[in-house]
């Protein structure tokens, strides 16, 4: 999935980032709903000490399943994000590759990563936070103006039209683009250093691991 290559499949690419992405929100989505809590929460009088208070006191008001609220628009959200990166980055590699070498150049690559960052913002990241904040602070507040993630999207909808889902889309548009712009050839530059140049290295599952954390740590 890290390093696309000529011969990738557009389709095959989109399935594997839909599923990827699905199944990492799944796992991790607990995390970021006790993050949302935090966040939301008052700075004058809060309700929360920190995070392993607030799931002890959302588990003891909410069961388990209370730490998964909002969680099906998010891990759908989510498989759509890794779709549309890409599937758009795929296409864009395709497009901007030297047609006598096959090669994608740096500077090609971070207009290709821009062009990923830029689809999954208004596509996936910007109504999909939407939804999960306004449905996180719903439960908090107590106010039951949703039922759920589904609920919250018909309602949304109706009451302020599509635009309800794309408040404050030029910031995640803007973060997501220089993400990507700045994560691809660092992962592409990561993962020749890792390999020593290695091509046939492209298939160790375990390489866009060790790429994945030297990015995050570079991006922190």
């Amino acid at each position: 999935m890290a390093f696309v290559t000529k011969k990738d499949s557009g389709v095959k690419t989109v399935v594997k980032g839909f599923l990827t992405g699905g199944t990492q929100a799944a796992i991790t989505y607990p995390t970021e709903y006790v993050k949302t809590q935090l966040q939301l929460q008052s700075k004058a009088n809060p309700e929360y000490s920190g995070i392993i208070d607030c799931a002890k006191k959302t588990i003891d008001q909410h069961g388990v399943k209370g730490l998964y609220r909002g969680a099906g628009v998010r891990i759908i959200g989510a498989g759509f994000q890794q779709m549309c990166r890409w599937g758009a980055y795929t296409n864009l590699t395709q497009i901007f590759r030297d047609e006598k070498t096959g090669k994608l150049s740096q500077s090609m690559n971070v207009i290709c990563g821009l062009g990923a960052g830029i689809c999954e913002a208004v596509f996936a990241v910007t109504p999909v936070e939407t939804v999960k904040t306004r449905v996180t602070d719903d439960q908090r507040r107590g106010t039951g103006n949703y039922k759920g993630s589904a609920d919250a999207i018909v309602k949304i909808l109706r009451s302020e039209g599509p635009v309800g889902l794309y408040r404050g889309a030029f910031p995640t548009i803007l973060k997501q683009g220089t993400n990507q712009a700045v994560r691809m050839p660092l992962q592409v530059a990561i993962f020749g250093v890792i390999s020593f140049g290695d091509e046939s290295q492209k298939q160790n599952p375990l390489l866009p691991l060790d790429c994945q954390g030297s990015r995050a740590m570079a991006n922190s």
